[in-house]
């Protein structure tokens, strides 16, 4: 095996993920995340100068205890801890299909299971706490009407944080009777034509009437491409005397929940958030099913009875039996 780490780093990033996968930049942004902080826990904890890290740092011990430092001492997640534990077995499986020698480090690394964990559910704003807040920015102010218009599309247009920093003045389409903007660098690389609501159609008239086409929509006051943390701090500032914390896919779940509660079919929904799968978005639907229920219980008629179900061990036993 004549080929370094370093070697494979280049060509599984510039190469493989890019030209040949033809993955987003910020899905290769994130296995290059992935590989740095591999690269920094080798470095910090294992006390390897980068250079020497070689192939034969991908082993099965040294990965779980690379995941478990990213779980106890970086204080991830178990959800993100198995995207990086995902990322490791691509890289490793890209490696593998270059160089079958390197199978005497790698086999047994495919054999690292993925930690299993509960699912958070997904919260979203009510109608009412959607409305309350869209009222809270100052528009008299700069600053108060730029927050108004990005909290306004991260729910109206359902755009993804990326999305939202990433858009510019001339995908906005405001000339037809539906106003449109177009996502070019979504997930998955795939791009959508996102419809929006007469008065977000007003404000963005309003919003892009002395910027230019290549100007991006959402700017720091310093004029420079905002980044996601300050996105963040945004939201933060009009939004911590909720009862649930709010982040800017938040809003991309409440505008999906109000669809499917309005009866919007969910393949329409799938190509409004621009879902790759329909199962991700029949998530909504479930939450959309588990209100009508508590909703039907909550107002049924409330039944008064001495009904028990306390069996005797082999009363117990025939009733199973008998289902």
């Amino acid at each position: 095996m004549n080929k370094n780490l370093g070697y494979y780093i280049r060509d599984f990033l510039n190469n493989y993920l890019q030209l040949v996968r033809n993955f987003s930049q910020n899905t290769i942004m994130s296995y290059r995340d992935t590989i740095k902080l591999f690269l920094i826990f080798n470095r910090d904890i294992n006390h390897l100068k980068i250079e020497n890290i070689n192939l034969e740092s991908l082993n099965k011990d040294n990965i779980l205890n690379f995941l478990n430092w990213l779980e106890n001492k970086r204080n991830c997640s178990i959800n993100t801890r198995n995207q990086r534990l995902a990322c490791l077995k691509s890289f490793c499986k890209f490696i593998f299909e270059n160089d079958s020698l390197s199978i005497e480090y790698l086999q047994n690394i495919f054999d690292i299971p993925f930690k299993r964990y509960a699912k958070k559910e997904i919260e979203f704003l009510t109608k009412s706490e959607m409305t309350n807040l869209l009222r809270k920015p100052n528009i008299a102010s700069k600053q108060g009407k730029k927050s108004l218009m990005i909290i306004t599309l991260l729910y109206d247009a359902g755009l993804r944080i990326s999305e939202l920093i990433n858009l510019k003045v001339e995908n906005i389409d405001l000339t037809n009777d539906i106003a449109r903007i177009k996502v070019k660098q979504s997930k998955n690389n795939k791009s959508r034509q996102i419809p929006v609501t007469e008065n977000t159609k007003k404000m963005l008239k309003e919003f892009i009437k002395e910027k230019q086409p290549n100007d991006y929509l959402i700017v720091s006051n310093r004029n420079d491409k905002y980044t996601p943390n300050g996105i963040r701090r945004i939201i933060k500032k009009y939004t911590q005397d909720l009862n649930i914390s709010v982040t800017p896919h938040t809003f991309r779940h409440t505008k999906a929940s109000h669809l499917v509660e309005t009866n919007v079919p969910i393949i329409y929904i799938r190509d409004f958030l621009g879902h790759a799968s329909i199962e991700t978005t029949m998530n909504y639907a479930k939450i959309n099913s588990k209100i009508k229920n508590e909703t039907i219980i909550n107002h049924g008629i409330k039944l008064e009875n001495n009904i028990t179900f306390n069996l005797k061990d082999e009363e117990l036993l025939e009733w199973l039996e008998n289902l």
